[in-house]
């Protein structure tokens, strides 16, 4: 993404902005994620599904205030490439399932768009249970 600011001068005044045309700040412009997920069917009993996913968010460094106007170097949010994993058994046909998650398995430092830390490595659980016809 490569958002700019488009407003030439300030509030309808002819004093140009001094940030005409450059990065909008606080915003990540170079970024991406992929995901990869196998299913095993028919896992341990006919009608049960062993599911993995492998999924990964890649952001790069973004200042947080306006380059334009001498954002120094330590007020932007870094690089950052967390990776996670999702195991999840689904049984009789979806009736029973059980799923287990790793959020950011290497433990990488990651941060929100405020540059505020957010919380390392996690674990999740879920077991589930379908009343259903």
């Amino acid at each position: 993404m490569n958002v700019r600011d488009n407003v030439k001068t300030i509030n309808g005044t002819d004093q140009a902005s001094l940030t005409y045309d450059a990065r909008m700040p606080n915003l990540p412009y170079r970024f991406a994620n992929s995901d990869i997920t196998f299913n095993w069917h028919n896992l341990g009993m006919k009608g049960n599904v062993l599911t993995v996913i492998y999924d990964n968010l890649y952001m790069h460094s973004f200042p947080l205030y306006s380059e334009a106007v001498g954002s120094d170097s330590e007020f932007t949010v870094p690089t950052q490439f967390s990776h996670n994993l999702t195991f999840s058994y689904s049984i009789k046909n979806g009736r029973y399932n059980v799923s287990f998650e790793c959020r950011n398995f290497t433990d990488e430092k990651l941060y929100d768009n405020f540059s505020l830390q957010k919380a390392g490595r996690a674990f999740y659980g879920k077991v589930r249970v379908y009343f259903g016809n």
